[in-house]
């Protein structure tokens, strides 16, 4: 097992001197939000088993993740003060370990004292709006995250996602943009409520899957059925329905079940889907900027796309599969007709 980093010891360290500052459930839910970052196959089922024993522990565990990842947008503006460089800690070696978080890498890089502060700031993490119980989570191109409301209802968001929620109420949620899956239980007394800039989603207890883009919206529902409100409307879909919504028009048509939210698994699965459809999901997958010639945007694809092993390096790969070729701009890779002149 791979050993913590400098500031995920620094963070524990803190964490046992805060009891008289914060609750023991809060210092418990901290202390799993570092644990499982190298997390074992014990230490997940471990941390289920917390989490099933009462409702309060998703709920404490939700606020420190959202709060972690307030802190995302400060740390570039944070001026560090020059000071005296800490001996390193001795860190097993192990060749075979993926890198730490991103925000793990930046805040240890601040020295045993501010990293320490930035660990109460967790605590302290900035709201929507002073006093308000909403707090946003975004996960960055290629990044997935697993939010637990309640004790039956689980969102995953995928990346490039932008979702906010509320701790005083379970049965909301908000996407501002992106792709999520919802995995909900009805509640005929307190339905589920999606909330995008389209208009609403309301759950009728079931798994579905949704992306919200400023020109489009798709829905597709593996389990039970939700009804879609946008704007004064009301569109019903059932299991194994899909809709896509764009410029006031919508369109239902069947989904396979067993396709539903397969980018968790990273397989992604069309039927006629648009290349340019293609492109947006590759890129919140795979964490790349991916962008189609206007020439092939509207170009259909048929098939179950695998990304399990696939890495941005390897869109070329992609693009001979989805008949078309890359031209690479910066980071941006670029489809562009598989027959033309090279550039």
């Amino acid at each position: 097992m791979r050993k913590a980093g400098l500031c995920g010891i620094l963070l524990m360290n803190r964490a046992n001197t805060m009891t008289e500052t914060a609750s023991d459930l809060t210092q418990t839910a901290l202390s799993w939000h570092i644990r499982l970052r190298d997390g074992s196959n014990a230490d997940w089922d471990a941390f289920t088993d917390w989490l099933a024993e009462h409702p309060d522990h998703a709920e404490a565990y939700a606020e420190i993740e959202a709060m972690d990842h307030a802190l995302d947008p400060v740390l570039p503006d944070v001026q560090f003060p020059q000071a005296q460089p800490a001996a390193p800690l001795p860190i097993a070696a192990n060749d075979d370990a993926p890198p730490p978080a991103r925000r793990w890498r930046r805040m240890a890089g601040a020295g045993g004292a501010l990293a320490a502060g930035l660990a109460l700031a967790l605590f302290m993490g900035p709201k929507l709006a002073p006093g308000s119980s909403r707090y946003q989570i975004v996960t960055a191109p290629g990044e997935s995250r697993t939010v637990q409301l309640d004790a039956g209802t689980q969102i995953t968001l995928n990346g490039d996602t932008q979702m906010v929620f509320d701790r005083k109420d379970a049965r909301f949620a908000r996407l501002d943009h992106g792709e999520a899956l919802f995995a909900v239980k009805h509640d005929p007394q307190h339905p589920f409520t999606l909330e995008m800039n389209a208009g609403k989603v309301v759950d009728v207890g079931t798994l579905f899957n949704v992306v919200s883009l400023p020109d489009q919206t798709r829905i597709a529902v593996a389990e039970g059925a939700v009804d879609y409100r946008p704007e004064g409307q009301s569109i019903p879909l059932h299991a194994g329905q899909q809709m896509q919504a764009e410029t006031g028009t919508a369109r239902v048509s069947p989904v396979d079940r067993e396709a539903v939210g397969g980018w968790r698994h990273r397989r992604l699965s069309y039927d006629g889907s648009p290349l340019e459809q293609v492109a947006q999901d590759l890129g919140r997958v795979l964490g790349a900027a991916v962008r189609v010639d206007a020439a092939i945007a509207r170009q259909p694809v048929f098939g179950t796309i695998d990304v399990q092993d696939v890495t941005p390096d390897r869109i070329p790969l992609l693009a001979t599969a989805l008949n078309a070729r890359v031209v690479k701009k910066g980071k941006i890779w670029i489809l562009k007709p598989a027959h033309g002149p090279t550039p």
